[in-house]
């Protein structure tokens, strides 16, 4: 009987620790990877914030224009059948 994989589990070589590698997101090579979830997590809340920062900023039109063109269409394929 095949194993079905839990949500946790990584595949291709990564591992997810909370803490390893220290003061890195990502270490590793030849297909054999650690990912920090603690670093990963505070890159994309960083990244996260400061997006918004530039959305908020009026004359970032080009962002603009971009995240309304991408929630006109999102809205648009909730639409569809």
């Amino acid at each position: 009987m095949a194993k079905e994989p839990r949500e946790a589990e990584t595949r291709n070589g990564w591992l997810i620790e909370r803490t390893k590698p220290t003061n890195k997101i990502v270490a590793g090579r030849h297909g054999s990877y650690t990912l920090n979830r603690t670093e990963f997590y505070g890159a994309l809340v960083k990244e996260f914030e400061d997006y918004l920062t530039r959305l908020r900023d009026s004359t970032n039109v080009v962002i603009r224009k971009n995240f309304l063109k991408k929630m006109d269409d999102l809205c648009l394929a909730e639409q569809k059948p």
